[in-house]
């Protein structure tokens, strides 16, 4: 049985989204175990209100860890290491508490919801820029190509593609 991180007591097994998480009656925190959490964010059962993503989406998407999180202090309930807050996906302003032995992570309360939401945007948002981008790229390929057509000893270098693309893709957005 797993603990609340809090010191609420013990956590309550819920089936959420396919797996068995540990959830705290009390804080409304969650446990999830190592790979937990990249299953909950590929499986899209869950739905929420236009209002509610709205909110949640105006409330994050900041970078940085509030000082209130570095003091906190919380041990895995697993292997009781302590568990430094991260800023989920570099820059989504979520904060979680991640074990450094990889045993799971914590997650205050709504902060799934928060984090699912958020994944589900970045998706829908990288759908939109791939079409968008689609004939940029096509056009930056095309033109290394036929670059390296023209003059052989200048490559190939996966850097030359890499800035084709890049360029390319400056270009189309100017």
């Amino acid at each position: 049985m797993v603990n609340c991180v809090n010191g609420c007591g013990s956590l309550k097994a819920v089936a959420y989204e396919g797996v068995t998480i540990d959830s705290c009656n009390s804080c409304l925190g969650i446990w999830l175990d190592y790979s937990e959490l990249t299953h909950i964010v590929k499986t899209k059962e869950q739905s929420w209100s236009n209002e509610y993503i709205e909110s949640i989406t105006n409330e994050i998407d900041k970078p940085g860890i509030h000082n209130s999180e570095n003091d906190r202090n919380l041990s895995c309930p697993k292997c009781n290491e302590v568990m430094p807050p991260v800023n989920y996906q570099y820059s989504s302003g979520i904060i979680i508490n991640t074990c450094p032995s990889n045993h799971g992570v914590w997650l205050d309360s709504g902060e799934l919801d928060k984090i699912q939401i958020f994944m589900e945007k970045w998706r829908e948002t990288a759908s939109q820029n791939q079409s968008k981008y689609a004939a940029a790229l096509a056009e930056a390929k095309a033109q290394h190509e036929a670059q390296l057509a023209i003059d052989p000893s200048q490559g190939p270098s996966r850097f030359e593609f890499i800035n084709a693309i890049f360029l390319g893709i400056l270009k189309f957005t100017e």
